[in-house]
């Protein structure tokens, strides 16, 4: 695979980079591990913003949070009857 770093897309190589540097390990791999990570830390988000032990404002707070770092994701839940859903947005 490969990603365009010129002209415009010069901004990717340093995102690319910081993210090798951060694994300790060469582009291509870093951006497997990155990918991997992302996916099993949302997944877990979605299964700490379900767990009955928290309170909503606990989790009204975890949310502001994850969503104050992300720039892509945006986490939200809905408490009803059933339970908790959360839901995950994936800003294009």
């Amino acid at each position: 695979m490969r990603i365009r770093t010129d002209g415009k897309f010069d901004h990717r190589k340093d995102i690319v980079e910081d993210v090798s540097v951060f694994y300790d390990c060469n582009n291509t791999r870093a951006l497997m591990l990155a990918s991997q990570d992302v996916q099993a830390f949302v997944g877990e988000v979605v299964d700490l913003l379900e767990d009955e032990e928290l309170s909503l404002a606990q989790r009204r707070e975890l949310v502001e949070r994850f969503n104050s770092v992300s720039h892509r994701l945006e986490f939200d839940f809905k408490a009803g009857a059933d339970g908790v859903n959360t839901e995950v947005e994936i800003d294009q």
